[in-house]
C-alpha cells in the first residue's frame, strides 16, 4: 500500500509522461481520499505536484476536474508561491533580446497554468513568446528531467503562447553577442512563421 507520498510521486511520474490516465485515475482518488478524510495533511511539495496531476487529468485530457475549487486553488497558491531567482544564463538570454529592441517580462507567471516562465518576450508584431532558459538542473546529460518534460509539454499546450526552450550547452556554443542575436532572431522569426501558418 503506497503512502501519499508514494501516490503523489507515482502519479507526478506519470503525468510527466502523459502515461497510462486511465491507471491514474484511481491512485488520485485514493490520495483525494486521504487528503479528506483528515488521515493525512498534505505538503506543499504533495500540494504542488497535486496541481501539475490536475492539469495533466481536467486539462490536457479535458477530464472533470477531481478536486473541488477550495482544494484546488489551495495547491495552485501552494504551486505559485514557489520564489524563483534569475540566473544569470536567464540574465544574458533576457538583456540580448532586449538588445533586439524586444520588450521582455522576466519571471512572468502563466496565468493558465501557474507555471513561472523565465521570460515572456514580445515581438514587433506584438504576439508573445515564452521563454524558458534551462539550465544543467534541467537535464540528466543532455535528456529534460521529467520536470522540464512536464513543465514544457503543459505550458505548449495549455500555456496559450509559443515556447521557446533554450538549452544552456546551446546558448553557450554561441560566443559573440552578434552570434547570440542572430540565434534568437532566427528562433523568434521561426516561431513567428509557425504561428501564422496556423
Amino acid at each position: 500500500d503506497f503512502t501519499e507520498q508514494g501516490l503523489c510521486n507515482t502519479l507526478w511520474s506519470l503525468a510527466a509522461k502523459n502515461y497510462d490516465l486511465e491507471s491514474a485515475i484511481p491512485l488520485l482518488d485514493r490520495v483525494l481520499d486521504l487528503h479528506h478524510s483528515d488521515q493525512v495533511c498534505l505538503s506543499i511539495d504533495q500540494q504542488r505536484q497535486l496541481h501539475q496531476i490536475v492539469l495533466w487529468v481536467s486539462k490536457e485530457h479535458e477530464r472533470k476536474s477531481p478536486i473541488n475549487d477550495d482544494f484546488a486553488e489551495m495547491c495552485l497558491s501552494s504551486f505559485t508561491e514557489n520564489p524563483t531567482n534569475p540566473s544569470e544564463l536567464q540574465k544574458d538570454v533576457a538583456l540580448l533580446f532586449r538588445s533586439l529592441g524586444l520588450e521582455v517580462r522576466d519571471e512572468a507567471v502563466c496565468q493558465y497554468t501557474g507555471y513561472s516562465i523565465d521570460a515572456i518576450v514580445t515581438t514587433k508584431y506584438g504576439n508573445e513568446i515564452a521563454v524558458e532558459v534551462d539550465g544543467p538542473t534541467h537535464f540528466v546529460g543532455f535528456l529534460p528531467t521529467g520536470a522540464t518534460m512536464l513543465k514544457r509539454r503543459q505550458l505548449k499546450k495549455l500555456g496559450k503562447m509559443p515556447l521557446l526552450s533554450i538549452p544552456y550547452w546551446q546558448w553557450n556554443k554561441l560566443g559573440s553577442m552578434e552570434e547570440k542575436q542572430k540565434f534568437l532572431e532566427e528562433e523568434v522569426n521561426a516561431i513567428q512563421s509557425e504561428t501564422l501558418r496556423l
